[in-house]
């Protein structure tokens, strides 16, 4: 909802009351191995309208339902909403609401022993700063942005910084990342839509290019 000197606009979204399954989505096994990871960060990337948070959703309730792991989310607004399986613990963390930004809530979030932080979006800097400490300190951390390929994320991630904090930013992502997925949405052959997806699964040929800045080889592995 925003106001303007012109007039007033707003967004709607249309959010499913039955979260999908991992199957539902098509998400292939290699993710489903990432999120089975004790620390590290995944990125999820895509346009607006590209089902990041449906993927998400779903990896999540793949986490409820065959572990007992302590989830904690931050979102502006929050969207799915989990109900905990067995001894699975949710805290659903909305920002404005219960913290001021996404940097801040992230800092709380460490409080609280989660295993498992979900960041509803890297909107600046400082965001991805907490994103990247909570990752390296025993935690999985998984979060969004707006990318259209593997190597335009790590640029966009990486390339926001100021010069002279990018090899430590780089640095630091080398050693936490556990993988990209970008995903966009096609129509099918009976009118439908489905996710196109490109997937990087982090191994010591990426860790290499992110820490020596050359994402221009990215396509070539």
């Amino acid at each position: 909802f925003r106001k303007s000197t012109v007039g007033v606009s707003c967004t709607f979204r249309l959010i499913p009351t039955t979260i999908p399954s991992v199957t539902d989505v098509y998400l292939p096994e290699m993710m489903i191995d990432m999120i089975k990871r004790r620390s590290g960060l995944i990125l999820i990337e895509g346009p607006t309208g590209s089902g990041k948070t449906t993927s998400i959703a779903a990896l999540i309730d793949y986490i409820n339902e065959t572990t007992d792991l302590h989830i904690y989310s931050i979102e502006d607004p929050i969207e799915f909403y989990h109900v905990p399986k067995g001894n699975t613990v949710f805290t659903m963390r909305e920002v404005g609401v219960h913290a001021s930004d996404y940097p801040s809530a992230v800092e709380n979030a460490l409080r609280s022993k989660p295993n498992i932080i979900f960041v509803g979006e890297m909107l600046n800097n400082a965001t991805k700063k907490a994103a990247l400490h909570a990752s390296t300190t025993g935690h999985l951390v998984i979060s969004t942005a707006h990318a259209g390929s593997v190597s335009e994320a790590l640029d966009s991630f990486i390339g926001e910084f100021p010069a002279d904090e990018q090899p430590q930013i780089r640095a630091r992502l080398a050693t936490s990342l556990l993988g990209v997925m970008c995903q966009s949405l096609v129509p099918t052959k009976k009118e439908g839509l489905v996710a196109a997806r490109e997937i990087m699964t982090s191994n010591m040929n990426f860790a290499d290019i992110i820490m020596d800045g050359k994402m221009n080889m990215i396509a070539a592995q």
